[in-house]
């Protein structure tokens, strides 16, 4: 009788997530999924799995005709698009963490996986332990949303949540993140937005059938906040949250990760250390709030597992069904944005211009202004204005810009029923 389990796995990386996807498919004792392989770069590093499961060169798993599962977590790019791309060529279905892999390369990958017919999966590639993907796939397939707004980046959200509730500087707070395991030794994509804007394309793609290049989603660090932003947040009545959001515009679609200020206990100003939340507006069903882990081995591997498990349960037949039609799209700029910044008059290029603005002292003795700026003023200014040291703080209000067109129906949601997403 041949007990050979029906499903074998090839495991590419075990670091926090393939060791967190690992232990819990042990857990699971499914007979029917076995892991084959663990194709891993160091010899030296001291492993967590039998040593007879590891593997040093991917060769071994391309040369197994008996692999039928492809699981890619590694921490690297351009390795990650390699993995998920020789298994989708080798018409191996695949389940993906990788936000920056799949973000850079969405189109080639998607593309290849219709064309090979080939499942590919990455549920805990966008926030973790939420299952935004599927719902978005299947419960909401037939009414797109007019707007999102969330917190999709655990470690900015740990070292926001310390800062307030603690009183600590950033540089303190990032380093008991980076001791908690949720900021890498470089933290630069999670401080400066690239991991939320890479979640953000993913979301794009499956909430409003938009396919951008995630260079062009706006973004400010977190680097340059400090304990002066807290005090002036809480003046406002509001706590201060690394917010990805994106809105439906009479141009298209209008992306941005920004610091921004949200009502302290109320919607996003509840989730703290590194929980993610979302929420969606809906022209029919209303708003759609859900939030859960972001971050860590169990929250994110037992996401790997459900994609997992879910091929497996319906004999991979399970795709993403009601993706469109690709083509790659500019992102909208047809919004203006109202922004605190704090900084000296040199830290400012000479032709900054604030719409409506004032300038006032915060409790620290900061000039702070206060104003509104275009979208496309605001990108060319981005980098000039962080290495100045300037601090930012979107405060929630936001501007369409208006058309002689009369709006599409969906279109028609309140301003201040979308401004709820903060």
């Amino acid at each position: 009788m041949n007990t050979k389990p029906q499903y074998q796995v090839a495991l590419f990386g075990l670091g926090v997530v393939g060791q967190g996807f690992y232990n819990l498919l042990q857990a699971s004792q499914n007979p029917d999924i076995a892991i084959q392989y663990v194709v891993v770069k160091s010899k030296t590093k001291k492993r967590s799995v039998p040593q007879n499961l590891l593997v040093y060169d991917p060769a071994t798993v391309w040369e197994d005709a008996q692999i039928n599962l492809v699981v890619e977590a590694t921490n690297d790019a351009q390795a990650g698009y390699e993995i998920i791309r020789n298994a989708l060529l080798k018409r191996i279905p695949v389940v993906s963490a990788s936000k920056k892999a799949i973000a850079q390369k969405l189109e080639d990958l998607v593309r290849l996986s219709r064309q090979t017919n080939t499942p590919f999966l990455y549920e805990a590639a966008v926030a973790a332990s939420i299952p935004v993907l599927q719902t978005l796939d299947r419960y909401f397939a037939y009414e797109k949303p007019v707007a999102v707004g969330g917190i999709l980046n655990g470690t900015t959200n740990y070292i926001l949540s310390r800062i307030e509730q603690d009183g600590l500087s950033f540089n303190e707070a990032l380093q008991l993140a980076q001791q908690a395991g949720f900021a890498e030794a470089d933290p630069s994509s999670d401080v400066d937005g690239w991991d939320a804007a890479y979640k953000l394309t993913l979301l794009n793609l499956h909430g409003f059938g938009v396919l951008n290049d995630p260079n062009e989603v706006l973004r400010f660090s977190i680097r340059n906040l400090s304990r002066a932003d807290r005090e002036l947040a809480l003046l406002e009545g509001k706590s201060i949250r690394l917010v990805a959001r994106s809105i439906q515009t009479r141009k298209g679609l209008a992306s941005w990760v920004l610091p921004t200020l949200v009502p302290v206990g109320e919607g996003l100003g509840t989730i703290v250390q590194e929980n993610n939340a979302l929420q969606f507006d809906f022209p029919f069903n209303g708003p759609w709030f859900t939030s859960g882990k972001g971050a860590g081995s169990l929250p994110t591997g037992s996401a790997v597992l459900k994609d997992v498990q879910r091929l497996v349960a319906e004999n991979y037949s399970y795709r993403y069904t009601h993706l469109p039609v690709l083509s790659l799209s500019p992102l909208a700029d047809d919004v203006s944005l109202e922004l605190l910044l704090a900084g000296a008059d040199d830290d400012f290029p000479a032709d900054f211009r604030l719409a409506g603005w004032r300038r006032f002292t915060d409790p620290s003795g900061r000039v702070v202004r206060r104003g509104w700026v275009v979208l496309p003023e605001l990108k060319k200014w981005v980098v000039k204005l962080e290495e100045a040291g300037v601090s930012l703080l979107f405060t929630g209000a936001f501007q369409l810009h208006e058309s002689r067109r009369e709006a599409r129906p969906e279109l028609r949601l309140k301003q201040e029923a979308i401004n709820k997403l903060v």
